[in-house]
């Protein structure tokens, strides 16, 4: 069978064919969000962009390297989303040993005159 034939989902059905969706489509909004997570994470990211620079439009079969200005999007969100969750989660991890610090503290319940003075003495 000459699969260069099969350009549309109708012509797979046509041809006795079954028309299997990607893993992660972009069919909807919550789908396609969760994928721009999945790629922030840096889980995977790669498989995405070839699924994007291969795709050609809605219910198409797609064509390998169809469409190579998805990576150039795809390396702005990957590169984008993982700098927003490393820093997030740098930013919280900051903010507790900030919080264990000052709570372990010898210091703690000293008023500033106080702690300059203890330093001073020291």
């Amino acid at each position: 069978m000459n699969y260069k034939v099969i350009v549309y989902k109708e012509d797979c059905f046509d041809y006795g064919g079954d028309w299997v969706n990607s893993d992660f489509p972009y069919d909807n909004i919550l789908q396609s969000l969760f994928n721009l997570f999945i790629i922030s994470t840096t889980e995977g990211w790669v498989v995405f962009m070839l699924e994007a620079r291969d795709s050609r439009g809605f219910n198409m079969q797609p064509v390998i390297d169809y469409n190579k200005y998805w990576s150039i999007f795809y390396l702005i969100t990957f590169t984008v989303g993982f700098f927003t969750i490393f820093n997030s989660f740098t930013g919280v991890l900051i903010a507790n040993f900030i919080f264990i610090k000052e709570a372990f503290s010898p210091y703690k319940n000293m008023s500033k005159d106080q702690k300059k003075w203890n330093h001073i003495k020291e």
